[in-house]
């Protein structure tokens, strides 16, 4: 998997690289190796959506969750970044997946869960104010959405290991030169049967929120 998010990430790089040189020249240049990267981590809440998870109460399924990324600005309007999110998330099960012991509804066999997970993935951003606007570096707030796709892994029995698609919306705020606040919201939808259940649903889902900190190269 490691080895897949980095081709993605190079494919996405080499096309945009010409497109960085011919169409933005010296206006968006950098004087070093590391000149448009960036790395960022970020908290906060996420609830994910299982075949049983609509009969547990809204607040009892919210749980933290944890990203990491590392990526770069190919042009002022285009970028790519490789993340890592995870942690575990709350729901019901029928069947006893990952099932913590405490029963919920016994008429119906429902018990508690808990499932520990991450989530490897490569995105391709788009600075929406960058690309309306033009480019500035002292821009106070910058609205990037995102398209991706990785790994969603439970790492507990049972294991699964399922493709995931995602679609986000980048929020960072300039609080310095190289350093941005950010709030990234982000939805993802993985096959049924991630969370050990098969309920029918052709999908699965999960949505997060983080706030975090960016540092720019």
């Amino acid at each position: 998997m490691k080895n897949l998010l980095l081709t993605l990430l190079i494919l996405v790089m080499a096309a945009h690289y010409a497109v960085a040189q011919s169409a933005y020249g010296n206006r968006f240049s950098g004087d070093g190796s590391f000149s448009n990267w960036f790395i960022g981590a970020g908290a906060g809440p996420q609830v994910f959506f299982g075949d049983h998870d609509k009969k547990l109460d809204f607040g009892k399924r919210i749980t933290a969750g944890y990203e990491f990324y590392v990526g770069n600005w190919f042009t002022p309007d285009i970028g790519a970044r490789i993340g890592f999110n995870g942690y575990k998330i709350n729901g019901l099960t029928q069947n006893g997946a990952h099932s913590t012991g405490e029963a919920y509804d016994a008429a119906n066999e429902l018990s508690r869960q808990k499932i520990n997970y991450f989530y490897a993935h490569a995105d391709v951003m788009f600075n929406i104010m960058n690309y309306f606007y033009s480019y500035d570096v002292d821009r106070i707030y910058s609205f990037i959405p995102y398209v991706g796709v990785g790994l969603m892994s439970a790492v507990q029995e049972p294991t699964s290991n399922k493709i995931s698609f995602n679609l986000g919306f980048f929020n960072s705020f300039k609080l310095t030169r190289k350093l941005d606040f950010t709030i990234d919201i982000r939805g993802n939808i993985v096959g049924d049967g991630f969370d050990g259940e098969l309920g029918g649903r052709k999908s699965e889902g999960l949505l997060v929120t983080a706030a975090g900190l960016k540092y720019a190269f």
